[in-house]
């Protein structure tokens, strides 16, 4: 075995020799370095336990031997014996044996047809010719893992020469078809370990998710296409429902800010005009599965009220303060700013806050601070970091909460360690990285020197692009002929199309058609960006949606060009939650205090909403009754503790109002002795939820106390938030009762009946159960999903669909249980997501009745009273098409 693997390595070393050959010759060398790079590839596709090349000598080591491509070529050649040769017997041996220390890889074999796979090729064909990849082929192709087969689209994917340097490694863009996932991804990239910049990037994006930010997520995997392997590549998850769902966010729309093309036209245009608007903040935003997302009404207004945040420069107002902040605190201390950029990074709307966050990706390799008295200035003068994350970190917001987002920083960075021991562990062969400089960056950002807030506060700077370029010089004829497009279209739903102006000198509308006809003009003449943002407004008479419809033709130094417009935007934007809406006056009863608000004791009508940006306390004895269309959002602590003798009651005049929403309260909310009843759904404007009663970022304790006759999909609706449920009740729920998500919590001696759907639902939650008692209920007494964790105790469910059921991960432990009459069963475990994998559930001494109490899908764990219940096949589909289940 030792023969043959170094019959491999030879080759391997001769094509890194022959690689540092060709750096170092000024040759005519593209063809020479390809037929290298294909050999290195080749080698690296067996597999010897380091992620490439440079690896071997160990990233940091590549530049220190010089900064010119031959000082690194005679760096390597010297240091070649001490820093490979005399570690080739272990590389040899652990390649022999296979690499006992390495953590398990699991493997995914790819077909794709022989028409398909020329395709491919003929994109990285085409790459090669230009120097870059664009628009490049999406194939059919099957995906073969675990024993499974996938359905799946498959496209070459990389901007630059390393993702498809040879045939061999290339990097692949994947989109499984159905609802299956491949360790955890439905969406994803493959790359060689080296393409994202093996191990930084990695590290960085689970530092940053550490810090509570988004950020997209990696694993390795081992690659086989058509047969013909690959080695270990990097698969790194991409935009999609399942990302965000996997870190605790809802689904909603995931936008890219700015045009990637203006990079593609300045790298393969040989003079490149500077001063051309082409990726833009103010106008320039696109949805990611825009299709998809689009065709749902609430998502489209999401998406056009972003953009018109971002074009009439108010887009610092929907910047969510803290995951912007740490995000770029995070990148001080890898010292690098690569992955700030706009086009690395990808912004999640928050539909509960409705303001956006960043989904940090694509970090580079850390470097050391080299500064004394390292500053807080030195990161508001960093041209690197764009001023969207600037706008954040130096608003008065985020001035006001950077000890706390810093704090986070450094404790999150402690970690940095176990994650870079983690990540090393799948090339244990590799020479190493030497972390001292980032953990030395992280003492220096721990005493960063922090001015007057005076010196540097964020004065609400204007978009100007957000990068208004510099110079204001017409574009020569030259460039005039590369122009790609001389204007973004716009349309929307109220007739008007908008016309922006890519350039500083106007631009002649030579025709504007729609659905092949030709529209009237009146002005012909676009102005500059200079003037009025460069916009050309035209009223037409195609109301409504109109996605692509519109043919714009414009010329310019002789020089005709033509876009499409885009999707249509909505007009129609309220945004219950802006600080404009904030109540101006309120009613009598509502007075105001040193601490927030307060509401007397006596009987009220609320007539319209109420949007509080201040704690409100809620006195014994008060009644509250709400219009169909009122509701009451508190921007704070809600304090309503009651009597038994006084409760608080909010109820509706009529049949229902809109319910109760607390959000990002910093300090804990109280309900005790309190009657909510008859709420709907908080629906208005760009605020829809699914609870009668949320708690949004708010820890709570909820005791004696009563929601009675909910018509919404959760009458009570906890999400990333403490919480405590204590002799309480909730009744006549039209669908679910409880449904808590991301949140910790207990529920206590309380109560649950005439329920529609779940009496208590769990989403990635933990939660300690004792006294439950629940009956009638259509579905699930306690479900429990997406790796939630919970303890159940002397617990009673009557009448129900399902006692308890735990999938997608969860582990749940039960102790003296009864579950009698139910429809289906007592206690189940089965798999509806799989990315989140394999359920568990323990229950001892459980009272039930019933022939056939207990359903174990394969691959699940059900234990009752030590005893393994007997695996089945379920169909879970049916199962949620079932009467029982469905909704």
């Amino acid at each position: 075995m030792i023969i043959k693997t170094q019959k491999v390595l030879l080759p391997f070393l001769l094509a890194l020799l022959m690689l540092c050959i060709v750096l170092g010759l000024s040759i005519n060398k593209t063809r020479l370095k390809e037929e290298v790079f294909t050999a290195i590839d080749t080698v690296m596709a067996q597999d010897w336990g380091f992620s490439g090349p440079a690896d071997l000598y160990g990233r940091s080591a590549l530049s220190e031997f010089g900064e010119t491509p031959k000082q690194k070529m005679l760096g390597a050649l010297k240091n070649l014996p001490n820093r490979i040769l005399w570690r080739a017997p272990s590389i040899l041996y652990s390649k022999a044996t296979g690499f006992p220390v390495r953590l398990p890889i699991g493997r995914i074999d790819i077909d794709i047809k022989f028409k398909n796979y020329q395709k491919i090729l003929a994109d990285r064909k085409h790459a090669l010719e230009v120097g870059m990849l664009r628009d490049p082929q999406e194939v059919p192709a099957k995906i073969r893992y675990k024993g499974e087969i996938y359905k799946a689209k498959i496209r070459l994917k990389g901007d630059l020469y390393s993702h498809w340097r040879s045939p061999v490694r290339m990097s692949f863009r994947v989109s499984l078809k159905g609802k299956k996932t491949i360790q955890g991804f439905k969406r994803f990239s493959l790359h060689k370990p080296g393409d994202r910049q093996y191990p930084h990037d990695q590290i960085f994006q689970d530092f940053v998710r550490e810090n509570g930010v988004l950020a997209s997520r990696h694993d390795f995997i081992r690659v086989f296409v058509n047969g013909q392997k690959w080695g270990v590549m990097n698969i790194e998850e991409h935009m999609s429902k399942e990302l965000l769902e996997k870190q605790e966010a809802k689904d909603s729309i995931i936008l890219k800010l700015g045009d990637e093309r203006k990079w593609y036209y300045e790298v393969v245009t040989p003079l490149p005009y500077k001063d051309y608007r082409l990726s833009s903040l103010s106008f320039s935003t696109s949805v990611y599965q825009g299709k998809k997302y689009l065709s749902q009404p609430l998502a489209r207004a999401h998406f056009s009220y972003v953009h018109k945040k971002f074009m009439e420069y108010e887009g610092q107002d929907i910047l969510d303060i803290d995951s912007f902040s740490r995000v770029i605190l995070a990148a001080a201390v890898w010292n690098d700013f690569h992955s700030l950029s706009t086009g690395n990074t990808r912004f999640y709307f928050n539909p509960y806050t409705l303001k956006i966050e960043p989904i940090s990706a694509d970090q580079n390799y850390f470097a050391a601070i080299e500064k004394e008295g390292y500053a807080l200035s030195d990161l508001y003068f960093t041209d690197e970091i764009p001023d969207i994350y600037k706008m954040a970190l130096f608003s008065p917001e985020g001035q006001k909460r950077f000890t706390l987002n810093l704090e986070s920083v450094l404790q999150a960075a402690e970690k940095i360690p176990k994650f870079y021991a983690y990540y090393h562990s799948f090339f244990p062969n590799n020479y190493g990285t030497d972390i001292g400089p980032v953990m030395g960056n992280v003492e220096k950002i721990r005493h960063l020197e922090v001015e007057p807030i005076q010196s540097f506060l964020w004065q609400g700077r204007r978009d100007q692009n957000l990068t208004l370029p510099l110079e204001k010089l017409p574009p020569t004829s030259q460039q005039a002929a590369s122009l790609p497009e001389h204007v973004y279209a716009r349309h929307y739903d109220d007739g008007r199309l908008f016309l922006f102006n890519l350039l500083n000198v106007p631009v002649r509308l030579e025709e504007v058609l729609y659905d092949g006809k030709y529209l009237r003009l009146s002005d012909r003449t676009i102005p500059p960006y200079t003037q009025n943002n460069g916009r050309l407004v035209i009223a037409t008479d195609k109301t409504g949606l109109h996605d692509n419809a519109f043919t714009v033709k414009t010329s310019y130094g002789g020089h005709l060009r033509e876009v499409k417009s885009k999707a249509t935007l909505v007009t129609s934007l309220f945004n219950p939650l802006e600080a404009e809406n904030v109540s101006p006056d309120f009613p009598g009863f509502i007075e105001k205090s040193s601490e927030g608000y307060f509401v007397k004791a006596g009987n009220w009508n609320v007539l319209s909403p109420l949007l509080l940006d201040a704690s409100l306390t809620i006195q014994p004895g008060a009644t509250l009754n709400f219009s169909p269309d009122a509701y009451l959002i508190v921007k704070g602590r809600l304090f309503a503790q009651g009597l038994r003798e006084e409760p608080i009651t909010l109820k509706p005049i009529g049949k229902s109002w809109k319910g109760l929403y607390v959000l990002e309260a910093r300090e804990l909310s109280l309900l005790r002795h309190v009657v909510i009843a008859d709420t709907s759904a908080l629906q208005d404007g760009l605020l829809s939820l699914t609870g009668g009663v949320t708690f949004y970022k708010s820890p709570v304790e909820i005791e004696d106390t009563q929601i009675i006759g909910t018509i919404a999909e959760d009458a009570l609706n906890i999400v990333k938030s403490d919480f405590v449920i204590k002799n309480s009740l909730v009744t006549n729920a039209r669908s679910d009762a409880f449904d808590s998500d991301f949140s910790s919590g207990r529920i206590i001696s309380s109560k649950f009946e005439k329920i529609g759907g779940d009496a208590v639902d769990f989403s990635g939650s933990q939660v300690l159960i004792n006294g439950l008692t629940v009956n009638n209920v259509h579905d699930k007494a306690v479900s429990a999903g997406e790796g939630s964790t919970l303890t159940i105790e002397n617990s009673v469910f009557t009448h129900v669909g399902v006692g308890i059921a735990s999938k997608d991960g969860s582990v749940v432990t039960a102790k003296k249980i009864t579950v009698s009459d139910y429809d289906l069963y007592a206690a189940m475990t089965y798999v509806k997501k799989d990315m989140f994998g394999p359920s568990e559930l323990r229950i001892s001494e459980l009272n039930y009745d019933g022939t056939s109490p207990f359903s174990r899908q394969k691959g699940t764990t059900l234990f009752v009273d030590d005893k393994l219940i007997d695996a089945e096949k379920i169909d879970v589909k049916a199962l949620y098409d079932s009467e029982v289940m469905r909704k």
